[in-house]
């Protein structure tokens, strides 16, 4: 609103005012009071109400806190021990032979001196793919090598995988 249209304005309220009788513009006065002091009683019951209800939210609030620090701990607890829990080969081994199967009977499976694992045979791309990803997740064992040629009842592969320390 420009400065010249505020000071019309300013200037009609002001002559409305004057032109109202003393007695109406006491009655004016005493109702707009009335008012300002009911929005304030409104306002400091909104107010009141919202201050009892974050107050009675404090102690959920706060059990909610103390069990996540509780969770937060007990997590890094876990981890500080799977990362310093050596992989006993053997244990390994037995865990990865159980999980074969998924590969299907084509897929022969040799574990070498070093602890690497080689793979060969025939194996449905997709099968593998998803195998591999579950022993990297599970085992931390990755593929070295990969040798892949497609063939008519999927793909012929010769891989091999190393266990890795870090996770």
């Amino acid at each position: 609103m420009s400065h010249g249209r505020f000071s019309q304005w300013a200037g009609r309220l002001q002559s409305a005012w004057q032109a109202r009788q003393p007695r109406e513009r006491r009655a004016l006065a005493g109702l707009a009071a009335v008012l300002v002091l009911l929005l304030l009683a409104q306002a400091g019951w909104s107010l009141e109400q919202g201050r009892q209800a974050a107050q009675r939210q404090v102690p959920r609030l706060a059990a909610e806190a103390e069990r996540m620090r509780a969770l937060a701990a007990e997590w890094q607890s876990l981890t500080a021990e799977s990362a310093t829990q050596e992989v006993r080969p053997e244990i390994l081994r037995q865990s990865i032979d159980r999980q074969f199967a998924e590969l299907g009977r084509q897929v022969a499976a040799r574990w070498l001196a070093d602890g690497e694992l080689q793979l060969q045979g025939q194996v449905d791309f997709a099968t593998w793919v998803r195998w591999s990803a579950a022993m990297q997740q599970q085992h931390r064992l990755v593929p070295e090598r990969i040798r892949l040629v497609a063939g008519t009842a999927g793909i012929a592969i010769d891989a091999s995988y190393r266990l890795v320390a870090d996770r």
